[in-house]
């Protein structure tokens, strides 16, 4: 009888554990962020960064939201930068 009530108990709990849901695993809420820098060549430099958010609405469904930023640094004291921003 004790053997017979200790499998119906690892059953149940094998059960359980299949049947958890998508928020009980994974959270919903995820933030990133990216910084670097690189010598491209002897004149130019580059600097970058970058911050997002995702929010996962259900398993297969996500919104993420991403900003980006890099410039490109010349030597004689020029510059241009590009923006990137991502719904």
């Amino acid at each position: 009888m004790d053997a017979w009530i200790q499998n119906t108990s690892s059953t149940n709990k094998a059960s359980q554990l299949l049947q958890t849901s998508f928020y009980d695993l994974r959270g919903t809420h995820a933030a990133s962020s990216s910084f670097g820098a690189a010598i491209l060549s002897d004149r130019l430099s580059d600097f970058n960064f970058g911050v997002g958010y995702k929010k996962s609405i259900i398993p297969d469904i996500n919104a993420k939201v991403n900003f980006n930023k890099f410039i490109l640094i010349y030597r004689d004291g020029l510059s241009r930068g590009e923006r990137r921003f991502e719904c």
